[in-house]
């Protein structure tokens, strides 16, 4: 499913932002859940801030994996881009964002990237990021 609400052209991401994140929630949701998984992305954007986040319904990530995952120490088991990848690229673009990973067993998993348009820095060719 896919929900978005606001002004979401006005805003610049790297490529491949939302991509790997949507590939994840397939691999590591829906292909390891025994039940039905839904996938959830999100973009809405709120004056200066972006939300942007992906949701899956599948089985929650082990306490001890989930630590490597969030402090980028994880063992890449593919060949994608990788989360590390992402909090990269986004911060040669912003000052300051949030970038957190959620997982329960009732609540499934959920990556989000919230932008502050105030916190871009600018881009080699002198423009905004946020364009």
């Amino acid at each position: 499913m896919l929900e978005t609400e606001g002004n979401l052209e006005q805003w610049y991401l790297p490529h491949f932002t939302l991509q790997p994140l949507v590939e994840n929630a397939i691999k590591y949701g829906v292909e390891e859940c025994e039940d039905i998984c839904h996938i959830t992305v999100t973009a809405r954007a709120d004056g200066e801030i972006l939300l942007l986040a992906v949701h899956n319904t599948g089985r929650a990530i082990a306490p001890a994996r989930l630590a490597e995952i969030r402090s980028f120490t994880v063992k890449p088991q593919g060949h994608g881009i990788g989360l590390k990848n992402i909090y990269e690229r986004l911060s040669m673009l912003y000052k300051r964002f949030d970038f957190t990973i959620d997982s329960t067993e009732s609540g499934g998993t959920t990556v989000k990237i919230l932008l502050n348009r105030q916190d871009a820095k600018e881009d080699p060719h002198g423009e905004a990021a946020d364009r």
